[in-house]
C-alpha cells in the first residue's frame, strides 16, 4: 500500500478520465468515487468493496447495472428471508420473475408493474386496482377478462345472497334482479337470446334469433300463452298477433290482409286497391274506383251520391219515376230525353278520351251550331249545316264538313285548312303569335317572312381546264391570280385518289373558289359536263366540299368532301356528270365544286359547264 494517497475533486457532470494507480477522485456534486487502478494504463475504475454497510437509507440509481443489488443472502438470518435464486428464501427471482412466498403480502403503498402481475392466491386491496387490462387465468385457462374497452367477460359468475349463477356451459342459469345500463347477448350461431320462463318452464317470451348455425343473423321476437304462441314479431317472414291489435297512431304496411280460416276477407295492397266480400262504414266511404265481385255490382243508396273526383262505369243509366231520362252506354253513345242546357255560360265539347284527353269539339255559349243529320267525332255532316257565331268554333282535333256536292274542306288539329273546292277569299293573313308571317292582299301581292324549299342558282357557267395533261388525283377549282375566272389552271393535290380522300388543304388566298350559303340549305344540285382533248375510257370526279370561311387570318383552309360522283372520260365528246347532295347546311357554311381524275390519264385541256342549284331549308 502507498503511504501517500492522492484525492482529485472535480464538479458538475465531471467524470476523470485517467487517474495514476491509487489515485482517488470525488465528484462534489454527486458524490461519485474513482480510483486508478493501473500505474502504465492510468485505467480508471468506480467499483468498490465493503464489508458491512450501515446507512439510514440505502438508495440505488445506477442504470448501467439495471440498479440490482446482488448477492447469495440479500439478508441474511435464520430465515433465509431474501435471497438470489433458489428455492429455500421466501423472497427469491432470476432475470425475468420476482417470487413471493408466504400466506399474505400486505403493502400499505402503490404497487406498479411495467409487466404483468401474477399470483398463485388472492388479491384483495383496500383501495384501487388500476391497469390497462385484467385477465384471470388458471392452468392455462381464461376465466375472466377486462380488455382495455371496457368489454367484461366472465365464464362463471356467483352473486351472493340472491343464489345468481350464470355459467356458459350449463343449459340453464338462475338470476335474481339485474340492473343494467345496456345488456349485450353475444353468440347468436351459438343459439343466445334472452328468455322469459314461468314457474311451469314455458318459455313466454324470447328475444331469440331466426335460423339457426353460421346464419342466425337475423332476430325475432315471440310471445306464448304457457306454450302456445300468441305473437310472432321476426326479421324474416311472416310476423303476426293471434288477438286483437290497437294504436292510438297511424298502423302503416304496404299491403293489409284479414283472413279467417284461411279464408281472405279484406285486402288492400300496395296501390291502395281494397278488396272486401262485405265493406260498410257508418262514416263517410271515399274510393277513387269502386268494382263488385260479379257481373252485375249495384250500389244502393238512400241519399244523393256525390264526388270530388270522377265516377267510372261501364255505363250510366238515371231514371225518373221509371222513365229513363239520361244514358251513356258501354260504347259512349249518349241518350238524353230532353233538352241539354249550358249554364252561366259553360261550353260543350267533345273531347278525346284517348291518351291525352284534348277536345275534338267545343261549341262556347256565344256560338250557334245547328246540325242537320249527323254529328260524329272527327266530322260535321248534313245538308243543312251552318255553324256561326260571335266567336267562332274552336277544332281542337281533325274536322271534316262536306257539302251537297260532294266537296269537302278539311281542318286539322294544328290549324291547318285544305279543301276539294276553292278557297275564296278576298286576302290571306297568317299569323304566328300574333306577329305576322305571311300575306296575299286583295291585289295578289305577297309578302313572307321567310321563303322554305326555294331554288337558287349560285354558279350558271362555262370553264376551261387549262392543263397537260390533268394531274393524278389533281382537283380543279379555279385558276391563279390574273386568269380569267373561267380559266381554270390551278390543281389540288387531294393527297390521293379523290373518291376516297376525305379532306386536304388549299391557300387561304384560293378561298375564291368557294361560295357563301346564304341561308341555311337543305340541298346541293350540280349539273356538269365536261369535254377533254384525249382520256377516253379514263375516270373523271365532280366532288363537293365544304369548309369554314377565313377571317383576317392567313391560314390554310381545310376542305372536307361530302359528295362525289364518277363518269368516264369521251375524247372531244362532252360527257354529263350531275351529282345531287341532301343534307343541312347553315347558313354562312362555304362549298367548293371541283373536278378532276385519280387515274394517270393523258386527258388534257378539256371544256366545261357547271350550274350549281341550292334549296332553302
Amino acid at each position: 500500500m502507498a503511504s501517500t494517497i492522492i484525492i482529485k475533486n472535480g464538479a458538475g457532470g465531471s467524470t476523470p478520465s485517467s487517474l495514476k494507480q491509487g489515485e482517488l477522485a470525488i465528484n462534489v456534486d454527486s458524490g461519485s468515487l474513482y480510483y486508478g487502478t493501473s500505474g502504465s494504463s492510468n485505467a480508471v475504475s468506480s467499483s468498490f468493496h465493503f464489508g458491512s454497510v450501515t446507512a439510514s437509507n440505502l438508495e440505488i440509481t445506477s442504470t448501467s447495472g439495471n440498479g440490482l443489488i446482488l448477492g447469495s443472502n440479500m439478508l441474511v438470518g435464520s430465515t433465509k428471508a431474501i435471497g438470489y435464486g433458489g428455492t429455500s428464501t421466501k423472497i427469491s427471482g432470476d432475470d425475468t420473475n420476482l417470487n413471493i412466498e408466504g400466506t399474505t403480502l400486505h403493502l400499505t403503498g402503490s404497487v406498479k408493474a411495467l409487466n404483468n402481475i401474477m399470483t398463485d392466491g388472492a388479491v384483495s386491496a383496500s383501495g384501487r386496482l388500476t391497469g390497462t387490462e385484467l385477465k384471470i387465468e388458471g392452468n392455462g385457462s381464461t376465466f375472466a377478462t377486462i380488455t382495455t374497452a371496457g368489454a367484461t367477460t366472465v365464464r362463471s359468475l356467483t352473486t351472493s345472497g340472491t343464489g345468481t349463477t350464470i355459467n356458459n356451459g350449463d343449459t340453464t342459469a338462475s338470476l335474481g334482479y339485474i340492473t343494467a345500463s345496456q345488456l349485450h347477448v353475444q353468440g347468436t350461431d351459438e343459439g343466445g337470446g334472452i328468455h322469459l320462463f314461468d314457474n311451469d318452464g314455458n318459455n313466454i317470451a324470447a328475444f331469440a334469433r331466426a335460423g339457426s348455425g353460421v346464419n342466425a343473423h337475423r332476430g325475432r321476437m315471440v310471445l306464448r300463452d304457457n306454450a302456445d304462441i300468441k305473437a310472432e314479431i321476426t326479421s324474416t317472414g311472416t310476423s303476426y298477433i293471434m288477438g286483437d291489435f290497437s294504436s292510438s297512431a297511424n298502423i302503416e304496411a304496404n299491403t293489409f290482409t284479414s283472413k279467417t280460416n284461411g279464408t281472405t276477407f279484406f285486402n288492400v295492397d300496395l296501390r291502395g286497391n281494397i278488396t272486401g266480400s262485405e265493406i260498410s262504414a257508418s262514416g263517410n266511404l271515399y274510393a277513387e274506383t269502386l268494382v263488385g265481385n260479379g257481373t252485375t255490382t249495384e250500389l244502393a243508396v238512400n241519399g244523393d251520391i256525390s264526388s270530388s273526383g270522377e265516377l267510372h262505369g261501364n255505363s250510366i243509366a238515371i231514371s225518373h219515376n221509371g222513365s229513363s231520362v239520361f244514358a251513356v252506354s258501354n260504347g259512349g253513345a249518349v241518350t238524353v230525353t230532353d233538352d241539354i242546357t249550358l249554364p252561366n255560360a259553360k261550353d260543350l265539347r267533345m273531347t278525346d278520351t284517348g291518351g291525352t284527353a284534348r277536345d275534338m269539339v267545343k261549341i262556347s255559349t256565344n256560338n250557334i251550331g245547328t246540325f242537320g243529320n249527323t254529328v260524329t267525332p272527327n266530322s260535321f255532316r248534313g245538308v243543312h249545316t251552318s255553324i256561326s257565331g260571335s266567336t267562332g268554333i274552336d277544332f281542337m282535333h281533325p274536322v271534316t264538313m262536306s257539302g251537297v256536292g260532294g266537296d269537302s274542306t278539311a281542318i286539322t288539329a294544328f290549324g291547318s285548312i285544305s279543301s276539294s273546292a276553292q278557297l275564296a277569299g278576298t286576302n290571306l293573313d297568317i299569323r304566328s303569335a300574333g306577329v305576322a308571317k305571311a300575306s296575299i292582299n286583295a291585289e295578289g301581292g305577297v309578302t313572307a317572312s321567310a321563303y322554305q324549299g326555294t331554288k337558287h342558282i349560285i354558279r350558271a357557267m362555262s370553264f376551261y381546264v387549262n392543263s397537260n395533261p390533268l394531274p393524278q388525283n389533281g382537283v380543279f377549282f379555279g385558276g391563279t391570280l390574273q386568269h380569267q375566272p373561267s380559266n381554270w389552271n390551278d390543281f389540288q393535290d387531294a393527297g390521293g385518289a379523290i373518291a376516297s380522300t376525305n379532306s386536304f388543304t388549299i391557300n387561304e388566298d384560293d378561298m375564291n373558289w368557294g361560295h357563301i350559303l346564304p341561308f341555311d340549305i337543305s340541298k346541293i344540285e350540280v349539273q356538269c359536263s365536261f369535254r377533254p382533248a384525249l382520256g377516253s375510257g379514263d375516270a373523271y370526279t365532280l366532288a363537293i366540299y365544304t369548309g369554314v370561311r377565313q377571317n383576317n387570318g392567313d391560314l390554310n383552309m381545310t376542305l372536307t368532301k361530302i359528295a362525289n360522283q364518277d363518269a368516264n372520260f369521251s375524247a372531244a365528246q362532252y360527257v354529263s356528270n350531275d351529282l345531287d347532295y341532301t343534307g343541312n347546311l347553315d347558313k354562312g357554311t362555304m362549298i367548293f365544286v371541283g373536278l378532276g381524275t385519280s387515274d394517270s390519264t393523258d386527258a388534257k385541256n378539256g371544256r366545261g359547264i357547271m350550274n350549281i342549284t341550292i334549296t332553302q331549308r
